[in-house]
């Protein structure tokens, strides 16, 4: 869910029904991710959730595959 609510809007963009949405809640929160068109952009606390979210992905695979 993470994936489809900030990442494939980021990079491909998102209906504008959406976007003011996106601006009333997340309007005042960090961002250093570069803007792409006129895209959302995850803000610093979604992209480091994203981080870790694919750390563990990795870690159970090597777990679960090679162990």
């Amino acid at each position: 869910m993470h994936v489809f609510t900030w990442w494939i809007p980021y990079l491909f963009g998102f209906p504008n029904s959406v976007r003011s949405d996106y601006q009333k809640y997340f309007s005042r929160t960090y961002k250093f991710l570069p803007p792409i068109k006129n895209h959302i952009i995850p803000d610093a606390e979604h992209v480091g959730v994203g981080l870790l979210l694919l750390i563990i992905i990795i870690v159970q695979s090597i777990y679960m595959f090679w162990v």
